[in-house]
């Protein structure tokens, strides 16, 4: 079987879960990103990834979260902002194994020697992620999604950015990439997402206060959703 899980942001235990629920039957995983951020547990979530993909095939996927820790580290200002906004407090502390205030966490970011040092642990698990992958003929996996006018372009000349960033104006795009659907993460539902050309299958599991909660898997092979906790839902075509 080959599953696609959505966005696991720190949440060991629930991919802890998903994997020992779907681990005996599952030929291939493939993993659509934001991996880090907002959850607790970022570093023995990058560690069961990387301890999966030795015994399975596995296919790593950015996310909009890993693109911008990247990019901070490697000198683009502009992410700051971003990692003290949405988790990336979270994935300091995850790493270091203290608290920070927003104010301490900005001093600790801006020091780019120790934040190098800090994801040196996992950087090549980082730099080897992909932005996107066609699953097989009939579907094609991104983080984001895909601009509506950049359609008919080859994939390896996307703005990456958009493949990680975009939201409505592709969610509320009606059109397949060379006839295949697109399996898309990025943007939080408090179920899956199906319309006749896309799948998104974040399901916010870091959310669960909100009302979301859920890890998610689509099963390619047989076409359902499988959650965390084990309970399957049948893919229903819109």
């Amino acid at each position: 079987m080959r599953y696609v899980i959505g966005d696991i942001h720190g949440e060991y235990e629930k991919l802890n879960n998903l994997v020992k629920v779907l681990e005996k039957d599952a030929a291939e995983f493939i993993f659509l990103g934001d991996y880090v951020d907002k959850g607790l547990r970022i570093v023995e979530t990058i560690d069961l990834l990387i301890d999966l993909s030795k015994s399975k095939k596995c296919v790593f996927l950015m996310g909009d979260h890993e693109f911008a820790w990247l990019e901070y580290i490697n000198g683009n200002e502009r992410f700051l902002d971003f990692l003290l906004k949405y988790g990336g407090i979270q994935t300091l502390e995850s790493y270091l194994g203290r608290k920070f205030s927003e104010e301490k966490a900005k001093v600790a970011l801006s020091d780019k020697g120790t934040i190098q040092k800090l994801l040196k642990k996992h950087i090549d698990f980082y730099l080897n992620l992909k932005f996107y992958h066609e699953a097989d003929d009939n579907f094609l996996c991104v983080h984001g999604g895909i601009k509506p006018q950049n359609k008919d372009m080859p994939l390896e000349i996307h703005n990456k950015e958009e493949l990680l960033f975009l939201r409505d104006d592709f969610i509320y795009s009606k059109f397949f990439y060379n006839g295949r659907k697109i399996i898309f993460g990025h943007t939080a539902f408090k179920e899956p997402y199906i319309d006749e050309y896309k799948i998104g299958i974040d399901t916010g599991a870091v959310y669960e206060d909100r009302g979301y909660g859920n890890l998610i898997a689509f099963n390619v092979t047989k076409k359902e959703f499988v959650n965390h906790k084990g309970e399957i839902k049948k893919y229903e075509k819109a």
